[in-house]
This record gives C-alpha cells, structure tokens and sequence, in this order.
C-alpha cells in the first residue's frame, strides 16, 4: 500500500508521529471526512488485498536451497575491499 499513490498524503514529522499514530480514531475520522467514503473504502479494499502471505513447505524448500547456492557463490564474485595499512 505504501506505494500506492492515493494512499499518501503530506504530513511534517509532527503531524504523522504525533498526531496520526498517537490518536488513530482521530486520524480515521480526519481520513474518512476529508477523502470521502468511496475513496476511504477503497483504501481498506487495498488494505486486504494486501495480507500476508501463507508460505508452504514446499515454497520454504525451494527458497532454502536458493539461499544456500547463492550464498555458496557469494566468495567467488565478492572479494572484499581491505585496506593496506
């Protein structure tokens, strides 16, 4: 979602840390009045179209032995940057 153009709004750190975060009734009723309820609905549709994943045991494998590979060429195309003293 945070991607998502009409999912941003410009807020100064004040405003998003300490207002948006600390009051989250406020800041719904703040998004719902001034995005209006066809555009608020659509970001919750946005919202669950987003859920985590469920990872299976066979997806977990295949990304297991990725890593392992990647990670046993990883000397042989990196050569790290000591130097001379």
């Amino acid at each position: 979602m945070k991607f998502d153009p009409q999912n941003m709004i410009a807020a100064c750190t004040q405003h998003h840390i300490y207002w948006w975060h600390k009051s989250p009734l406020e800041a719904d009723a703040w998004l719902r009045r001034h995005l209006g309820e066809q555009q608020y609905q659509y970001l919750f549709r946005l919202r669950d179209a987003y859920k985590e994943k469920q990872w299976f045991i066979p997806e977990l494998t295949e990304l297991l032995a990725q890593a392992e590979q990647d990670l046993a060429s990883y000397g042989k195309h990196y050569e790290p940057h000591r130097p001379s003293l």
